[in-house]
């Protein structure tokens, strides 16, 4: 039997959980070690194999623009027919310790958004076990993200997390993560600042004022560093012409 100090401490660190990041973005139910030990498995085997397909397509570009930003290019100069944002340029660094390590990264971000969209699929009590994880296997081993993500090596999947990770601090009335990830999004990429109207403005018409105030700090900080470090030359151009994927 617990005693009632034990139980109190039991309930606060349950308390802590549920209000944690891990606990707002992956639920509070506990994951058994098999389940997780399959789930590192076949990360595992899908990084793998997006390292066996090589440095081609898209991937080949961002390798391309990686090198010459660590070798003192500005980002956004027209020849390097860069789209995307500063948050997309910081994985310079982790090229810089293996080439491969930024397409391990991309298969990771779309594990963690399928795993958060998981665990609020295992709220749902009119699904059964088989159900939710033929929900959850149509997500994470879906045609888009084995040939784009594992394939091709695209980044979108960082892109998709970041704006997954805000949907869902969202919905948890978590205002400030919720800006804080969304600015990491269109960072990265600029598609989802077609959210932010959505995300700023309630049913009610009432704006949330901590997310503006967080997705807007966020946005000035990031470009502002980088206008620091590279100047004006096209700073976070987003319509530059990249050629064709495939």
């Amino acid at each position: 039997m617990l005693s009632d100090c034990e139980k109190g401490n039991e309930v606060r660190l349950k308390l802590w959980y549920k209000r944690s990041m891990r606990g707002f973005l992956f639920g509070t139910k506990r994951v058994s070690k098999l389940d997780l030990a399959l789930a590192l498995l076949v990360v595992l085997l899908l990084s793998v194999a997006a390292v066996v397909c090589g440095i081609s397509h898209d991937y080949k570009n961002y390798v391309h623009l990686w090198t010459r930003v660590s070798e003192g290019a500005n980002p956004w100069h027209r020849n390097l027919k860069n789209s995307h944002g500063p948050v997309h340029v910081i994985f310079m660094y982790a090229n810089y310790i293996n080439v491969f390590a930024p397409r391990i990264i991309f298969v990771i971000s779309w594990a963690i958004t399928s795993f958060m969209v998981y665990a609020h699929i295992n709220t749902i009590k009119i699904l059964n076990e088989i159900e939710k994880i033929f929900l959850f296997s149509i997500l994470f081993l879906s045609p888009t993200f084995i040939v784009f993500t594992v394939g091709l090596g695209t980044n979108d999947a960082v892109t998709i997390m970041f704006t997954m990770i805000a949907l869902f601090a969202l919905l948890k009335g978590k205002e400030y993560y919720s800006g804080l990830f969304l600015s990491l999004g269109v960072m990265h990429k600029i598609i989802p600042i077609v959210l932010v109207p959505i995300f700023l403005v309630r049913s009610n018409l009432r704006i949330r004022w901590k997310f503006g105030l967080a997705f807007l700090t966020s946005m000035a900080f990031g470009i502002g560093i980088s206008y620091y470090i590279w100047g004006g030359e096209g700073t976070f151009s987003t319509a530059n012409d990249r050629g064709k994927k495939i």
